[in-house]
């Protein structure tokens, strides 16, 4: 083998492992690159108006936690993570799941059954 023959080999290797390395920072079956939540609010919902509630970690492309809660009607909202009425909901919650656990009953939190990475990270919690 030559020396133009190795250098070349050697400069494809590099460009491959940059590819390997730059490729482990994107997110896998990323749906899209920037946050689901545009706006988010920290008005007062009530419990009885709220069907699910799903928590995004944050990622890569979307460096802050979002809160979706989709209401009964559907229509999905987006909430302020820091939000005192949505952080006390969540410990009453958090509660409630221990009890039933502690009574043997199915809990609040429903595991996703979507194999992709961003699913999995996901807390979804019917209500």
């Amino acid at each position: 083998m030559n020396l133009k023959s190795l250098a070349a080999l050697c400069l494809v290797g590099l460009f491959v492992m940059v590819e390997v390395i730059e490729g482990v920072e994107i997110e896998p079956s990323m749906p899209s690159v920037r946050c689901k939540c545009r706006k988010v609010t920290s008005s007062h919902i009530k419990r009885e108006m709220i069907k699910k509630i799903e928590i995004f970690p944050a990622k890569t492309y979307c460096p802050t936690i979002e809160i979706i809660l989709t209401m009964k009607d559907d229509i999905q909202i987006c909430i302020d993570p820091k939000t005192k009425w949505f952080l006390s909901l969540l410990s009453k919650l958090k509660n409630q799941q221990k009890q039933k656990q502690a009574n043997g009953e199915n809990t609040m939190e429903t595991p996703n059954t979507n194999n992709n990475d961003e699913n999995r990270r996901t807390t979804t919690v019917q209500l």
